[in-house]
């Protein structure tokens, strides 16, 4: 009886020196790993980026697509995008950042519309992928970062697409946040791109009742910094907006959207199949 007690106990130890060996942090990164350009799309409050959007309530959701590029050694540059529909309120970025050898990053930035801002950050995937998350009191913003190629064409943007769209609106008080009325903005579906500048989309939308999958069609342009912009045949097709605007990730594998739907801010997330 004490020896099978002695072995039960030894058995238990050893789990547990084996589960805290398996939990070790990796170690060893440096800036090198957060290098080239990439990708992102950010989500968080109207409040945070008021100097954009003067119209925008403190309550309301706003969405954001950016483009970095990081020099391997503390330096990067780039451009970011909120409100999809108004181009002007594209900004230009500068700044620094730092890889601790925990692979955490910190990231001082200058932007050229919302002024200074400052990230926290966890490398993932190598380097491929970061995690971020605005530090600033006023400024709750989070998102994620992908690696994407230095330049771009229509032709990085061809095949099938599978998708998952979402957004939500929230009521115009502060205090209250309560859901606003506006139309559902949750879809999955499918996009077709040809390589040259045209594409198709079926598209289920959550809550319609429907079973069957509406079909569109428009044209898209990709620039050099792989930001893409889809438009749509017909504003009053299935998807609800007339354009779509996004930014091509993982070496043309994905791609991160924002679009404006009857004012409901709308993220999306496309996969190549």
């Amino acid at each position: 009886m004490n020896h099978q007690h002695c072995s039960t106990t030894f058995t238990g130890l050893f789990f547990a020196l084996t589960l805290t060996s398996n939990l070790h942090a990796i170690t060893g990164c440096t800036n090198a790993y957060l290098q080239g350009s990439y990708g992102g799309q950010l989500s968080g409050r109207a409040a945070a980026i008021a100097p954009l959007s003067a119209k925008s309530s403190p309550a309301s959701p706003q969405l954001g697509l950016t483009r970095l590029v990081f020099d391997g050694q503390g330096t990067l540059s780039g451009s970011a995008t909120f409100d999809a529909t108004a181009t002007a309120n594209r900004s230009q970025i500068t700044g620094t950042y730092a890889v601790n050898a925990d692979c955490t990053v910190s990231l001082t930035l200058t932007d050229s519309v919302a002024g200074p801002q400052n990230f926290n950050g966890v490398l993932v995937s190598g380097g491929d992928r970061v995690y971020v998350a605005q530090i600033d009191s006023a400024a709750p913003f989070s998102g994620s970062l992908e690696r994407a190629r230095a330049l771009c064409t229509a032709a990085d943007f061809a095949g099938s697409y599978g998708f998952r769209r979402s957004g939500a609106a929230l009521a115009a008080s502060a205090v209250d946040r309560t859901a606003a009325a506006a139309p559902n903005s949750d879809s999955v579906g499918l996009i077709n791109a040809d390589g040259v500048g045209s594409f198709s989309l079926i598209e289920s939308i959550a809550g319609s009742g429907s079973a069957g999958w509406n079909l569109s069609t428009g044209a898209y342009t990709v620039a050099e910094d792989c930001s893409v912009t889809l438009t749509f045949d017909s504003p009053a097709g299935a998807s609800g907006s007339a354009v779509i605007q996004g930014t091509l990730t993982s070496n043309r594998n994905g791609l991160f959207t924002i679009e404006t739907r009857s004012s409901v801010p709308v993220a999306g997330s496309f996969s190549v199949q």
